[in-house]
């Protein structure tokens, strides 16, 4: 039995250039056409605004971690020791789009407040804004926008943390 026939051979052979084919024109139309949105993830440093929920004015960190155009953050405070449940607990969600990030969810009232004065144990968070960075060389980028405590708004304006060597590894 003759396993190589002249018909055999076409359509296999036409079925396999037809597949590379397709597969180069596929390939350069993601490399032209397919980008991977900017890598906005890290620690963000800002200034909570004084308001009257909280007496403000303190340091605190926007721990962002991105996938894609989705967002995942929690607020954290550097005068609180760091436990892992505090630092695995993303309490902030959203997603980064043309350049524009949108954050919101529910924060607890002791990292952002020392003594709140209200009872509530948590403090409702938005932050709307544009990431850009700053110069085109380096991995530092800037966050500008409003902060939202409650009802309470702000300008915010926080600079990306350099990675330490530790983080790295």
């Amino acid at each position: 039995m003759n396993h190589f026939q002249p018909k055999s051979l076409a359509f296999y052979g036409g079925a396999i250039a037809f597949v590379v084919g397709l597969f180069g024109v596929v390939t350069s139309y993601g490399e032209a056409n397919l980008k991977t949105a900017q890598s906005i993830g890290g620690e963000y440093r800002l200034n909570l605004p004084v308001s009257e929920l909280c007496g403000g004015g303190k340091p605190v960190f926007l721990s962002i971690q991105q996938s894609g155009v989705y967002v995942a953050a929690a607020l954290t405070n550097p005068a609180l020791a760091r436990s892992p449940s505090i630092s695995k607990s993303m309490t902030l969600s959203g997603q980064w789009q043309n350049q524009r990030l949108s954050l919101a969810g529910q924060v607890p009232v002791g990292v952002l407040c020392d003594n709140s004065k209200e009872a509530t144990p948590a403090i409702t968070v938005k932050i709307e804004g544009a990431i850009s960075p700053n110069q085109p060389s380096t991995q530092s980028t800037t966050l500008t926008g409003t902060l939202s405590l409650d009802a309470a708004t702000a300008p915010l304006i926080a600079q990306r943390q350099p990675v330490s060597q530790e983080e790295v590894k």
